[in-house]
């Protein structure tokens, strides 16, 4: 009786479903969920179908009510589908010019995974029809016979109405302060030592991003030979150009990227007469390659792996008494774990 019910239902509303327009529509519809999910990409095709524009989040958990409307007007969407969990119904939130936005909850039909999926997104598409000429007004409901307008017909509330529209992929924020310890080894005969590192980072655009930033060291390593010791204290100023590959989408963002900087090394002399006291500050240049991971906890907040790999040019040496006893430098590698906030 039930599968009778539904075939009736999806016959009913073919006739409803607006059909795919010949121009470029502008009213977008945000598709939260996993990539791999039947449901998501039946409501990807379904929603296309129907003309408007869809962007998907493939997130495996839903987002907060408030986090799910600051992406929907980052990306100029009217609506949102999320479907991270089928079985608990797909949930439809809607934005409104004036007043809050409106919600609706659909049950996942009984039956095939695929075919249930496909009923669902039919639902969807004629809920957002109906739901959003309600909410705004925009249109009466068509006569009987009569083919429903396309979804070009709703505009998305503006965010600032004299700006630009961004693209969809356009961060959230654009300049992001970084913090957080780091730990730098070179296999010269120095040691490893920590370091705190601070950069301030700013997104040119989508997929680029450029930084500027320094390293300050929390250890002393020190180099021992038979005339004496030293400790080192190695600081580094840089600039690196990173690439994103994933264009903002997603709660984890890849980087790859390339640095350019100095390295100033202070040495003191901590051993017996003749070497205690005795200071040199040595400064070379330094080169690097990065890679990086960023997890996108909240728009604005974010923690970020970074590994790299590199060498001063020339190469720092320590000597004693004219003799080469150890090098930094060549070559460095590090990682950082920081803390992102972004405005």
């Amino acid at each position: 009786m039930r599968r009778r019910f539904a075939a009736g239902w999806l016959i009913a509303t073919m006739w409803t479903v607006p059909a795919r327009p010949a121009a470029v529509q502008t009213a977008g519809v945000l598709v939260v969920g996993p990539d791999a999910s039947p449901v998501v990409q039946r409501l990807q095709d379904e929603l296309a179908a129907a003309g408007w524009e869809v962007r998907t989040i493939p997130v495996a958990r839903a987002p907060a009510d408030a986090t799910l409307e600051r992406m929907m007007r980052m990306r100029r969407a009217v609506a949102a589908v999320v479907a991270t969990d089928p079985t608990d119904g797909v949930r439809i939130r809607i934005l409104a010019a004036n007043g809050p936005p409106a919600e609706r909850t659909l049950a996942m039909p009984d039956g095939d995974v695929e075919e249930a999926a496909h009923l669902c997104a039919v639902q969807v598409v004629e809920t957002l029809r109906v739901a959003r000429q309600a909410v705004e007004g925009t249109s009466p409901e068509p006569a009987a016979g009569e083919r429903a307008g396309p979804p070009a017909a709703v505009v998305a509330p503006p965010v600032e109405p004299a700006a630009p529209e961004p693209a969809p992929s356009e961060p959230a924020a654009r300049w992001w302060a970084t913090a957080g310890p780091g730990f730098l080894w070179s296999p010269g005969g120095v040691g490893a030592f920590a370091t705190f590192d601070v950069a301030l980072r700013w997104h040119v655009w989508s997929q680029l991003t450029v930084a500027a930033g320094f390293a300050a060291p929390l250890g002393t390593p020190a180099v021992e030979a038979a005339e004496g010791s030293a400790e080192l204290q190695p600081w580094r100023a840089y600039l690196d150009w990173r690439w994103l590959p994933l264009a903002g989408r997603g709660w984890f963002q890849p980087d790859l990227g390339l640095g350019l900087g100095a390295a100033f090394v202070r040495m003191t002399g901590t051993a017996r007469t003749g070497y205690a006291a005795a200071e040199d500050l040595v400064s070379a240049f330094a080169a690097y390659l990065v890679a990086g991971l960023e997890y996108r906890a909240l728009e604005w907040l974010a923690l970020r792996l970074d590994g790299w790999v590199g060498a001063t040019l020339p190469g720092v040496g320590v000597r004693f008494a004219e003799r080469r006893v150890a090098e930094w430098g060549w070559p460095l590698l590090g990682v950082t774990l920081a803390v992102a906030a972004g405005w």
